[in-house]
Parts: structure tokens; sequence; C-alpha cells
């Protein structure tokens, strides 16, 4: 007998912080985050473990204002149709 698959974890926010972390693969389950989403780790180059990611309900931030990421493109999350707070590039 099958055991079904364990639903997706949805987070109260998630912030990547930390400049040794290059991609964030393990997340790829990740549909919903009920709050913010902060990528500020300055080695941050792949984020296509978030492209099934469709809605967020904070804040999108991407780099912290004194050091960017690492990221060429923002193309992993183009299925992100909810975005309920601000959008900050830096």
């Amino acid at each position: 007998m099958r055991r079904p698959a364990a639903p997706a974890t949805t987070p109260y926010g998630l912030t990547i912080d930390s400049n040794t972390i290059t991609q964030v693969d393990g997340l790829s389950n990740l549909v919903t985050i009920k709050g913010d989403l902060k990528l500020f780790s300055s080695q941050l180059s792949d984020i296509s473990g978030l492209s099934n990611l469709t809605t967020i309900e904070g804040d999108l931030r991407i780099g912290d204002g004194s050091e960017g990421t690492a990221l060429t493109n923002l193309d992993a999350l183009s299925n992100v149709t909810t975005l309920g707070g601000l959008l900050s590039l830096w």
C-alpha cells in the first residue's frame, strides 16, 4: 500500500540570509508562503527551487540594500500570481 505524498509545508515567512547559500532546490514543494519571502544571500545564484511557488502573502525582498544577490534572472518566480505586499529589488 502506497502512502500519500506529504503535503507541502506552508511557512509563515521565509528568509534566506547566509552567504554560503547558492541555491534553494530543497524548496521545490513550496507553493504558498503566508508571509514575506526575503532572499538576502549575496551568493544566491539559482532560485529554480522556487518554481512551484504561486503565492507570497507578504513582501518579496531580493537583496538587502547593502548587498545584492548573484541572481541573473527571476524566471523561477514566473508562477507567482499573488503578491500580498511590497516588491523590493536591490
